[in-house]
């Protein structure tokens, strides 16, 4: 018998069936569990107490974006010996760990996953063991362009000084750093317009300096980024940019709104760039 084994039989009885018939046990159990917000690109962390071994500690959280969880337990005190489950919003058994590498009590499990999904986490001490620990649950998400300036990714500029690309807002927080360097003093344009099916995306566009600070742009044909200019909420903004200085475009979804995009930046007054 291995240190997890002694949990299975509390669990094995939580059929798909049983779930659905309201069974008193489970409704119970499902309304003890903590509820862990879980934010995109983020880790959360939260204390926990094993006061008696027979009485786990059940968690819930639902994951915040496409890609990568990882869950870890870390003993605090009290000579506690943690191991975790992890279920899916059924109940089934997705996979356990106790003592992730030698010589460490802790325990972690790393899953992929699709936004949204739910999942339970049994928090317990291993052979009966009790004592505090702490939770962690780090999201990674996908992405396809990095969220701050140091991760910028460079455009690349044609022979005629224009630019063209398409990114993804990948889940609500998602700013997508583009970075270009300027030839030319003069005024740019840069034009963000959602694009592909499926997708929410109301676009949203800042343009910052090399300092990391936004530049003052005026968005053609007035209105306001972010508030549904055009029929796709698409829209435009222009510039000035002095040569040699390094510019950034951070793309991003207005309301917390996904989708894919595309940026397209034009050279006016004769204006050149080159790729950053």
């Amino acid at each position: 018998m291995t240190s997890l084994d002694w949990l299975v039989p509390v669990f094995e009885q939580f059929e798909p069936r049983l779930l659905m018939s309201g069974d008193p046990a489970v409704a119970a159990l499902l309304a003890s569990a903590v509820v862990v917000d879980v934010q995109p690109d983020q880790q959360t962390r939260v204390p926990g107490d094993i006061e008696n071994p027979t009485s786990p500690v059940l968690y819930k959280f639902v994951a915040p974006a496409a890609g990568k969880i990882q869950i870890d337990l870390a003993a605090v005190s009290g000579g506690i010996d943690p191991c975790l489950v992890l279920f899916s919003d059924t109940l089934v058994r997705l996979a356990a760990n106790d003592n992730y590498t030698r010589g460490s009590l802790d325990s972690r499990l790393t899953r992929t996953v699709a936004a949204g999904q739910t999942f339970y986490i049994l928090a317990s001490g291993s052979s009966g063991t009790t004592g505090t620990f702490n939770l962690s649950i780090t999201s990674d998400p996908r992405d396809d362009y990095g969220n701050q300036a140091d991760q910028a990714h460079g455009l690349a500029i044609r022979a005629n000084g224009s630019a063209a690309i398409g990114g993804v807002v990948n889940y609500t927080g998602d700013n997508d750093y583009l970075s270009f360097v300027a030839t030319k003093t003069g005024l740019a344009t840069v034009v963000i317009a959602a694009a592909g099916r499926g997708g929410t995306l109301v676009p949203d566009l800042t343009v910052r300096d090399a300092e990391d600070q936004p530049v003052s742009t005026q968005v053609v044909g007035g209105g306001e980024l972010g508030a549904g200019l055009g029929a796709n909420g698409d829209g435009a903004v222009s510039f000035s940019v002095v040569a040699g200085q390094t510019y950034y475009l951070q793309a991003a979804g207005a309301g917390g709104s996904m989708g894919g995009y595309t940026v397209t930046m034009r050279a006016t007054l004769a204006q050149e760039f080159a790729a950053a």
